[in-house]
């Protein structure tokens, strides 16, 4: 075995940094290959891991068998922080030590919950909720920079994938326990951004109001007027909820409360209560 610096893992004699590279590939590729309610990503993992332990335990035919079976274990993460998991697994099973597939295997439960946290957060709440939306409405207002926005998006996000593996094969599991109480911060305030956006977004964006004027004689009461004096943006707020509320209902999709929300817009409409 080759030694480590102190900020860079070497690869070894057997392994090339072309097979550790494959690693990430097919992470990337395959991470939700024959993905089931049973073990999740575990088709997944295998699909990634199978070459490279090929590769170091490659004589030991029935060692590669048990070690991959080892790894149809549960895991579920999200995709992004799974490439530093992954790149951490790699180089345990690189060190050829005894009980390492355990070793790895228990790194991969206890990470996956607080990482997919993580990562939810920062590679999927804030980049769909605010860059998305951001890209999303000014592609609607005709401005080709929205497009521009989710391209460039996009590129940087392949860029962040590489070097989280780079990190997890390279500085192993240091760098995810010593840096947690940071990533818990990091976590926090993303997830306070995300919602101030996305309440910003829900008055700009979401248009539901009753035209609908009751009158009783020389009386007019504008009920628009009355909700406006309650909140304003009442009725998108409660329109937001009432989704939320019933996609968390058994049978309930996201494809049905799509066409149930056509639905009451076309009624609203043709009776005269509901307006944009």
């Amino acid at each position: 075995m080759m030694t480590k610096s102190k900020n860079e893992k070497s690869v070894s004699e057997k392994v090339t940094k072309k097979d550790v590279r494959g690693v990430y590939y097919r992470w990337w590729l395959q991470s939700q290959i024959c993905f089931n309610y049973e073990t999740m990503q575990s088709g997944g993992v295998v699909a990634a891991l199978g070459p490279f332990i090929e590769k170091i335990y490659g004589k030991n035919k029935e060692l590669v068998k048990q070690k991959l079976k080892q790894y149809f274990q549960f895991f579920n993460i999200n995709p992004y922080m799974g490439n530093m998991v992954l790149g951490s697994v790699a180089a345990l099973e690189e060190t050829e030590e005894e009980n390492v597939t355990e070793t790895a295997n228990a790194l991969k439960t206890g990470l996956m919950g607080p990482l997919s946290g993580i990562g939810d957060s920062i590679f999927y709440v804030i980049p769909m909720s605010v860059l998305g939306a951001i890209a999303a409405y000014m592609a609607k207002q005709g401005s080709a920079i929205g497009l521009g926005i989710a391209v460039a998006f996009t590129l940087i996000m392949l860029w962040v994938r590489l070097k989280l593996f780079d990190i997890g094969y390279n500085v192993g599991t240091n760098f995810i326990t010593t840096k947690r109480a940071m990533f818990d911060k990091l976590t926090k305030s993303a997830t306070i951004l995300g919602l101030i956006v996305i309440g910003g977004l829900l008055a700009s964006t979401v248009s539901v109001k009753v035209p609908f004027v009751f009158t009783y004689g020389a009386v007019k009461t504008n009920i628009q007027g009355i909700l406006d004096s309650i909140m304003p943006k009442l009725l998108p707020l409660g329109m937001t909820f009432f989704a939320y509320w019933i996609i968390g209902k058994k049978k309930m999709t996201t494809v049905k409360l799509v066409f149930l929300i056509i639905a009451i817009a076309i009624l609203g409409s043709v009776t005269g209560i509901l307006g944009v």
